[in-house]
């Protein structure tokens, strides 16, 4: 029950397992209807990695664009992006659960008037200073590699605007589980970067990506207003401090804002000492991260972005068993995808990048360095996945501050560890550091919580997820059957697709026959958004 004072202990533990609450399967069904569109636009922005190792390798102008990449997405951060998005979403929800559609829109249309202000003021101001903003950014950098960013850098600063408000509309979007749209939307950045690299990049270089970042983000933000208006959206043209429900977001975005600041800090300086490594570092640990981010955003993101409107929706209605529910459930579907994922791509990390990437400009001992990385940053796949689940936990429940204290601890202890493992391990270091900054963001978030969560380490202690651990063996034991089977990468190995089919269909029907066996509930999940999708398909 609620207390004055908002500090009442709202989830009550459990310890015997529980069937799937039905919000959590009304969601993960609606994740599974946009499950192909996603699948595309993951697919067609790794066509447009595996282009550009091709095309550029991993050298000086690579580097160039993917520091320039980064720098234009840590601004975008920064400038209230994520703050704004993830504090104004269970807001928004609240008014929709309680019948005040009005005061939602009201409230859509004043913040993106104060998001559009905020950032034309400061898009201006880094045009002016660009080559400075890249001095301090990348000092390592050589003179030719430090102009050709402050180049793209420039063309690129207005696409990250453009998504920052695309970022909100999309969130607007969620809230009525309109998912669709929002994902392919995802489509179009990456795919008219993949044309125009495959027919102007021989003639105009590697600016050609930052000119498709800008054109597709203009396309996509038409899109999704299309979509919005369509979901009774209506523009006014108002923007007012006194509001209400302006205050009040803008309340809890400062202290949470703080926190999105405080969480570049490790991005800035990953990219400060990063500069000053050989030339290709950047682009072999972008490159891992690639392959890193596909598989978090394809199987795990998916979850907490389905399970977020779900669970701002259960807090808003005060629907704690609900709310409890939902993040148990949330957390084991997390486990469940994650542990074949890290262990099947950490047996097979050299095949799988040797086979995307080894081509063209990319060398055999890119593969080798990038498989490295890759293995390193698997490490934290699944911690990763049950930190994003806790961060929007707490944003549902509206303690930001919880937020801001979590990310700025992870951070600080985050960039101690680039400082300390760079300078030991290299590029390896960097790779290592981000493997190893979730189980601290984990660990923040379980101290945090506990006045807000009765018990919140049960989250994580459900008997079920020992389960998970012997499956995960079961898998192990498959995909190294398969490796031997093939040859295992030797010189008499079969051809690396040969290796990753066999290998990862052995351990896949170990692993889900274990999970079978043992009974783990979850396997009835995946069996219902399977037929779901599968129908869907055919329809």
């Amino acid at each position: 029950m609620m207390t004055p004072a908002g500090k009442d202990t709202i989830i009550a533990g459990e310890g015997a397992a529980f069937a799937a609450p039905p919000p959590l399967f009304r969601a993960a069904r609606a994740g599974s209807a946009i499950g192909l569109s996603t699948i595309a636009a993951l697919l067609v922005g790794f066509l447009l990695q595996l282009t550009i190792a091709y095309r550029f390798g991993a050298g000086s102008n690579t580097d160039a664009f993917f520091m320039a990449q980064g720098t234009s997405e840590l601004l975008a951060k920064i400038l209230l992006g994520g703050s704004l998005t993830s504090v104004f979403l269970p807001v928004f929800v609240d008014h929709l659960a309680h019948g005040r559609p009005e005061k939602a829109w009201n409230l859509a249309n004043h913040l993106f008037h104060l998001a559009a202000i905020l950032f034309l003021i400061t898009l201006s101001t880094l045009m002016l200073f660009t080559d400075q903003l890249v001095s301090v950014i990348a000092p390592g950098f050589p003179a030719a590699t430090h102009d050709t960013t402050v180049r793209l850098l420039r063309i690129m600063l207005p696409a990250f605007f453009f998504a920052m408000l695309t970022d909100l509309a999309i969130a607007i979007l969620h809230s009525f589980r309109v998912f669709g749209i929002p994902s392919i939307s995802r489509l179009i950045v990456p795919l008219l970067s993949l044309l125009l690299v495959l027919t102007a990049a021989e003639r105009y270089g590697i600016v050609v990506l930052a000119v498709g970042t800008l054109l597709g983000a203009t396309v996509q933000i038409m899109l999704i207003f299309r979509a919005l208006f369509r979901s009774g959206f209506r523009y006014t043209p108002a923007l007012s401090f006194r509001d209400a429900d302006v205050r009040r977001v803008l309340s809890l975005v400062a202290p949470f804002a703080l926190s999105v600041l405080a969480a570049q800090g490790a991005g800035v300086v990953y990219r400060i000492l990063v500069s000053h490594f050989p030339e290709g570092s950047l682009s072999v640990l972008k490159f891992g991260e690639k392959i890193f981010q596909m598989t978090n955003t394809l199987f795990l993101s998916s979850i907490t972005t389905v399970v977020f409107p779900a669970l701002s929706r259960a807090v808003a209605e005060r629907a704690w068993e609900e709310t409890r529910k939902t993040m148990r459930q949330a957390v084991r579907l997390m486990v469940f995808f994650g542990v074949p994922l890290t262990v099947g791509m950490m047996f097979l990390r050299e095949p799988l990048v040797r086979l995307l990437y080894e081509r063209g400009s990319f060398t055999a001992e890119d593969t080798a360095v990038t498989a490295a990385v890759l293995g390193l940053l698997l490490l934290g796949l699944v911690a990763n996945g049950i930190g994003s689940l806790l961060g929007h936990l707490a944003l549902a429940l509206k303690a930001t501050r919880i937020s801001v204290f979590a990310t700025i601890g992870t951070q600080l202890a985050s960039i101690l560890l680039f400082f300390l493992l760079a300078s030991r391990l290299g590029i390896r270091g960097f790779a290592l550091a981000s493997a190893i900054s979730p189980f601290i963001l984990v660990a923040l978030y379980m101290v945090l919580l506990r006045k807000q969560v009765a018990r919140v380490w049960n989250i994580l202690a459900d008997p079920t997820l020992l389960k998970f651990i012997v499956s995960g063996v079961a898998l192990s034991v498959g995909v190294a059957v398969g490796t031997r089977l093939t040859g295992g990468g030797g010189d008499h190995s079969l051809p690396d697709i040969v290796i990753l089919t066999v290998s990862a269909g052995l351990g896949s029907l170990a692993y889900i026959g274990s999970a079978w066996a043992l009974g783990i509930p979850e396997i009835r999940i995946v069996r219902e958004i399977v037929y779901y999708a599968l129908r869907r398909f055919r329809q």
